[in-house]
């Protein structure tokens, strides 16, 4: 109920904004990792490609041949009647979804959302009322469960004093807590993983939504194989090239990829890596808000749990 109230308060866009503010350090960690990803792998890794037909679903290994050419075409096109992905699409996905969580897990961004939420917690007075509120009633608590121990083995007297002890403890520490030490709090809370694998799993559940992978998909086949088949179609063809049928095209691709092989991964990352990256930082503002809230609502649970041990410790 606290930290639900304690939510309601923060100012979620100021946390939206910090991680936007950091857009061109996630351009250059996935840009890095997508290139990194495209370079080690061999241009027959990279090629392969899974046709489903029929409910029958085969690897078609690449190879300088019509057959292979043929399916190639028809990855790029989207036609011929078959679902097909290239194996460059499972490892830029890989690249993409590593570099980000990696970049939303890291120290820095950890860092700037901490600060920005414990400025709030800090100087937010309506928040303080709450946390005055729940200390009220924890130290309450803490004075009735201190006294009914003592006075069962004891006598009342002895009991009702250390309750008051405890109520004296409680309430010092609620004043001492409501100012830079909610910050210091924060920073404690914030080295305890579940903060970090709240963050992770709101990054996973983004990448992994069917929306974000549509775009993620729309982005390989415009940015990659497809691009660079065309450019050398346009190249050899002029601006004519997309209207070319498959007969004619099937030869030339046998061609590029006889020509490219050796080079292709390098040739690959190079045009791909930066447009990726800048394309999928632009789409970044629904994963920017799930972040936000999710490291909010972990990082007040903490908050809150460690405020309530640092009550409870006096009278432990």
């Amino acid at each position: 109920m606290t930290a639900d109230l304690l939510r309601q308060e923060i100012d979620l866009n100021a946390l939206v904004d910090a991680l936007g503010e950091r857009a061109p350090q996630l351009r250059s960690a996935i840009e890095t990792r997508v290139s990194a990803a495209i370079t080690a792998r061999t241009t027959s890794e990279l090629l392969t490609l899974t046709v489903t037909e029929g409910g029958h679903t085969r690897t078609v290994s690449p190879s300088p041949t019509p057959d292979y050419a043929k399916s190639l075409f028809h990855y790029v096109k989207g036609t011929g009647g078959a679902t097909i992905s290239c194996r460059i699409e499972d490892v830029v996905e890989a690249a993409v979804v590593a570099a980000t969580t990696e970049f939303y897990q890291s120290e820095e961004t950890m860092s700037d959302l901490a600060e920005v939420l414990g400025r709030q917690l800090v100087e937010n007075a309506a928040i303080h009322r709450i946390l005055e509120e729940e200390f009220r009633d924890l130290a309450a608590h803490v004075q009735r469960e201190v006294k009914d121990s003592i006075t069962l083995s004891t006598h009342t007297t002895v009991g009702e004093q250390a309750a008051g002890m405890a109520l004296a403890s409680a309430t010092h520490a609620m004043h001492t807590t409501l100012g830079a030490t909610v910050a210091a709090l924060l920073a404690k809370a914030l080295a305890l993983p579940i903060v970090k694998v709240a963050v992770a799993k709101a990054v996973g559940a983004v990448l992994a939504s069917a929306a974000f992978q549509k775009v993620l998909i729309i982005l390989l086949k415009k940015i990659g194989v497809a691009l660079v088949l065309k450019m050398l179609l346009v190249k050899l063809f002029g601006a004519g090239a997309g209207a070319l049928v498959g007969f004619i095209v099937i030869p030339l691709i046998v061609a590029f990829l006889v020509y490219e092989w050796n080079t292709f991964p390098q040739k690959i990352a190079a045009k791909m890596s930066g447009q990726v990256a800048e394309k999928l930082v632009g789409q970044s503002a629904d994963l920017n808000r799930q972040v936000a809230a999710s490291f909010v609502a972990a990082a007040l649970d903490e908050v809150l749990g460690k405020l309530h041990d640092d009550l409870l410790s006096p009278a432990s």
